[in-house]
C-alpha cells in the first residue's frame, strides 16, 4: 500500500468509511453465524473489531496511528449505535443503509485528523446530522399525546380544560393559563379570611397555664372590664370568662373580629333546650352558648360549641374553583337544590348537609359526557357559568405539555417525546 501520510485527507477518509461498513457488514454476518451455527462461528465475530483496527490504522497518516486507530473503530461505533438508533425509528430496514454504515468512522477520523479543517467540516456535518434527525423525528413516528394519555390512563374524551379570568390552575401544565382541575386566585390578597369561632367551658381559673385543649392555652392575658381575660395567639384569639363557677372561652380565628369575640364573651350563657335542639346535641350537659354577631350555631361534634359566619366561612375554600367530568344529573344534584337554565345547563347551590360549606355550581352535557365547574361560597354564579360554557377538549400539543411521557421508553423515545414537547 502507498504511504498513507502521502494519500490526501479525504482520500484516507473514503478508505476508512469502506472500512467501517466492510466492517458492519462483516460483523452482522458473523453474528448470524453464531446464532445459526453455533460457536464455530464466533472467531469471525472476535475478528471483525480486530481487523477494522488494523485497516484504520493502516490508513492513518499520523505518527501514533495505533491509539487513533483504537479512537475511530471505538468512537465510530457509538456514534454507529446511536446513528442506527435513530434511523430504525424514522425508516424501515433496508439492506442498502449498510452503505451508510461506515460513515460514523470516516467522521470520528476526520474528528482526530491532523489539522483544523478536517475536524471543522467533521464538526459541522456531525451537528447538521443531528439537527436532521432530530427534525425526523420530530415529525414522524406514532401520536405523542395518545402515547401520554394511555400511560396516564387517561381517555381524550374525558379530559376538559378552561382559562378563569383572574384565576390560575394548580398542578396543571396545559400552558396558557388553561387548568383541568383545580383553579385560585392569582391576587391571594383577595382571597377572604377564614372565620369560625367556638364557645367552650373548662374547670379552671382565668388566664391559667394549663394544657385544655385550646389553641389559646399558654398565650399572654390582657384584661378588660367586666372580668373579660383576652388572649391572642399566632391563628386564633378570644376571650376567657367566669360564668357559673367555670372559666367559658369564647375563640375565634384570626380573622374574626375582636368586637365580635367580646360581644359573644359578654352574653355567655349556658345551652337551653332549644340550643341544645338546634344543635342536634340533645340532652348533652356542660354546653354554652353565645350570641356573635354575624354567627349562628354549627350543628357539628365539636370540643364545646362550634359558630359558622353567616357568610360563608371563607379561607382559599371560599373562592376555589373545581373542573370535572363524567357527574350524573342525580350525583350533582344530590341533598342540593337545582334548577334548570336555558342551553342545557343545570345549577345547584347549598351545603348539601349541615355541616358542608356553601358550594355552587354547573353542570352541562356533551357529547361524550358531562362537564362539572363548581366554586365556593364567593365565586360569582356568572364566573361559573363563563368557565363550564368555555371548557373544551385540550389539543394534542397541550396533552403533550401536560402529561408526562411514558416510562418504558428508551433515550431516543423520550428525545423524540421531549422534541414534540418543547417544539
Amino acid at each position: 500500500m502507498e504511504d498513507p501520510q502521502r494519500l490526501p485527507v479525504l482520500v484516507r477518509l473514503l478508505l476508512v468509511w469502506i472500512a467501517g461498513s466492510m466492517l458492519v457488514a462483516f460483523s452482522l454476518s458473523a453474528l448470524a453465524g453464531v446464532l445459526f451455527a453455533g460457536g464455530a462461528a464466533v472467531p469471525l465475530l472476535i475478528a471483525a473489531p480486530i481487523g477494522a483496527v488494523v485497516v484504520f490504522r493502516l490508513v492513518d497518516g499520523s505518527p501514533e496511528p495505533w491509539p487513533r486507530a483504537v479512537g475511530v473503530f471505538l468512537g465510530g461505533t457509538v456514534l454507529l449505535a446511536a446513528g442506527w438508533a435513530v434511523v430504525a425509528e424514522i425508516a424501515r430496514p433496508d439492506p442498502a443503509l449498510l452503505v451508510l454504515a461506515g460513515l460514523p468512522y470516516a467522521v470520528v477520523a476526520a474528528l482526530l485528523a491532523p489539522g483544523r479543517l478536517p475536524g471543522m467540516i467533521a464538526g459541522g456535518a456531525l451537528l447538521a446530522t443531528f439537527v436532521a434527525g432530530s427534525v425526523a423525528l420530530r415529525f414522524t413516528g406514532p401520536d405523542e399525546a395518545a402515547l401520554r394519555l394511555a400511560a396516564a390512563g387517561e381517555e381524550r374524551g374525558s379530559l376538559y380544560v378552561v382559562e378563569v379570568p383572574g384565576y390560575l390552575p394548580s398542578g396543571d401544565g396545559y400552558g396558557r393559563r388553561l387548568g383541568s382541575r383545580a383553579f385560585m386566585l392569582e391576587d391571594h390578597a383577595k382571597i377572604p379570611p377564614y372565620l369560625t369561632a367556638n364557645v367552650a367551658a373548662f374547670d379552671r381559673p382565668l388566664c391559667s397555664d394549663s394544657l385544655t385543649g385550646s389553641r389559646l392555652d399558654f398565650q399572654p392575658c390582657e384584661t378588660e372590664p367586666g372580668g373579660l381575660v383576652y388572649r391572642h395567639g399566632a391563628d386564633s384569639h378570644g376571650y376567657e370568662v367566669r360564668r357559673h363557677g367555670r372559666t367559658v372561652i369564647v375563640s375565634g380565628s384570626i380573622g374574626v373580629d375582636r368586637a365580635v369575640l367580646r360581644e359573644g364573651a359578654r352574653t355567655v350563657r349556658p345551652a337551653g333546650a332549644k340550643d341544645l335542639e338546634a344543635m342536634r346535641r340533645t340532652g348533652e350537659k356542660g354546653l354554652f352558648v353565645a350570641d356573635l354577631p354575624g354567627f349562628r350555631v354549627d350543628p357539628v361534634l365539636a370540643d364545646g360549641v362550634a359558630f359558622a359566619p353567616l357568610g360563608g366561612r371563607g379561607g382559599p375554600e371560599a373562592v376555589s374553583i373545581m373542573l370535572s367530568t363524567g357527574a350524573g344529573r342525580a350525583e350533582f344534584c344530590a341533598r342540593m337544590r337545582c334548577e334548570t337554565e336555558p342551553g342545557g345547563l343545570l345549577y345547584r347551590h347549598g351545603t348539601g348537609s349541615g355541616a358542608v360549606e356553601e358550594q355552587s355550581g354547573y353542570l352541562l352535557a356533551r357529547a361524550d359526557t358531562t362537564v362539572q365547574v363548581t366554586g365556593g361560597a364567593a365565586v360569582d354564579r356568572a364566573v361559573l357559568r363563563t368557565a363550564v360554557l368555555a371548557a373544551r377538549h385540550p389539543t394534542g400539543r397541550e396533552i403533550v405539555r401536560a402529561l408526562p411521557p411514558p416510562g418504558d421508553q428508551g433515550p431516543v423515545g423520550r428525545w423524540r417525546g421531549f422534541l414534540k414537547e418543547h417544539f
